[in-house]
């Protein structure tokens, strides 16, 4: 009966040590990746304290909004450019025909430089009958500037550039109104400038730019004009009446 127990013990012994000889070891590069760091979040976070992360393309897409706008050119304010999401650009003159349309992907974004650029295909328009419209490619950097109420728009023709200058629609701008206090001027006699205050005041609620007439010596307020940036027509609002026309009539 001894010997026999002292078998068994004996191949239980020997069997133990094989499954140790067949262990596997981890590499300690899997061991490291196994691995979990728990973090715990700060508590009692204020709501003043509380962060949003916002992913790379949700900070892209908010940045690229500031384009989507319609926008007036700084020189010809007639001319109308809008920039819609999606990646579409339409161009033409203020209540009359479109004069291109053209679809657009971003090639490049500079939150730096308040910049992107774009590429795609444009569409001029023909409204002469039996002249078909013409396609063009569209390539160009927009940069925003003046807190994002301006445009800038360098269009890279295949042998030049071209830069226009725009202002956001229905936002004021200072050189759109000093522009304007210079037609009124050219509108009214050199005798009622020379007695004539000329302030700009903002824009109505129409988005009209208002510019406020008075007497230099009474500060009386002689007449209060809106003007409309595209066209240059002018209302008068004491007279109740449109006004001060190029002929002076």
């Amino acid at each position: 009966m001894k010997l026999r127990l002292f078998i068994c013990f004996i191949l239980i012994v020997t069997m133990i040590a094989c499954d140790r000889n067949n262990v596997v070891h981890e590499p300690e590069s899997l061991q490291t990746l196994h691995t979990q760091v728990a973090i715990d979040p700060p508590e009692n976070l204020s709501e003043s304290d509380e962060v949003t992360l916002l992913t790379l393309d949700e900070k892209e897409d908010t940045f690229l909004n500031r384009f989507y706008a319609t926008w007036m050119n700084k020189e010809l304010r007639n001319s109308v450019l809008e920039i819609q999401e999606g990646g579409v650009l339409l161009s033409g003159y203020y209540y009359s025909e479109l004069g291109s349309r053209a679809n657009f992907t971003v090639d490049d974004i500079n939150e730096d430089e308040q910049s992107i650029v774009i590429h795609g295909e444009e569409e001029v328009i023909s409204w002469e009958e039996g002249k078909p419209n013409t396609i063009r490619e569209l390539k160009g950097t927009l940069y925003l500037k003046d807190d994002g109420n301006e445009l800038i728009f360098i269009r890279d023709f295949s042998d030049r550039l071209r830069e226009s200058r725009w202002v956001r629609d229905g936002v004021f701008n200072e050189e759109v109104a000093a522009a304007l206090v210079d037609l009124i001027k050219s509108r009214l006699d050199e005798e009622t400038v020379d007695k004539s205050i000329l302030i700009s005041d903002g824009l109505d609620e129409e988005g009209q730019y208002l510019i406020t007439h008075s007497n230099t010596a009474t500060k009386e307020v002689i007449e209060r004009y809106h003007i409309n940036p595209h066209t240059n027509v002018i209302m008068c609002e004491i007279m109740n009446d449109y006004c001060l026309w190029p002929d002076n009539s």
